[in-house]
């Protein structure tokens, strides 16, 4: 039940950001240069986290829907620590990377149940793109990064 909560709500963060990306895609899209962009998430120690972040830039003329999200957004478990390079048009302006515990990394055994992470462990994340930080974050609970532009498309949904 966890898991089902947590991917909806992984796909529903992941929606949203693509409506945003397409409402306001000014930057980015085919005729944009195109950027490296390279995206981290760390830990104390070992462990996993889930990942959302921006694998391709939206055109357009996309319309947003949750079925077309997972063209754009990937949803992934990682086993920490985490780093992918991506190559998104209009750079790391449109780039963002969430970062989150993850539920299967409960583990249930002879001594009870363990919950590693939840709400105790450091995680960080990081966006760089040509060798410059573009955002950073670190602390407990959920993390997001993102490129200026997603910021701002965020900021205008509310």
């Amino acid at each position: 039940m966890a898991r089902t909560s947590s991917n909806l709500a992984s796909m529903a963060v992941g929606a949203a950001l693509v409506a945003a990306a397409v409402s306001g895609c000014d930057k980015g899209g085919p005729t944009s240069a195109v950027s490296m962009v390279t995206y981290e998430v760390a830990a104390q120690g070992e462990g996993k986290a889930r990942v959302s972040y921006l694998k391709k830039v939206p055109p357009q003329n996309a319309s947003a829907s949750a079925a077309s999200a997972s063209d754009y957004v990937a949803v992934e478990v990682v086993s920490l620590p985490w780093k992918k390079q991506v190559a998104l048009d209009g750079g790391s302006d449109n780039a963002f990377l969430t970062a989150a515990f993850d539920p299967s990394s409960i583990e249930i055994g002879a001594d009870g149940v363990k919950l590693p992470g939840l709400g105790s462990v450091q995680y960080e994340c990081t966006i760089t793109a040509l060798g410059k930080q573009v955002d950073h974050k670190a602390g407990t609970g959920t993390l997001t990064c993102q490129g200026p532009e997603a910021k701002n498309r965020v900021q205008d949904l509310h």
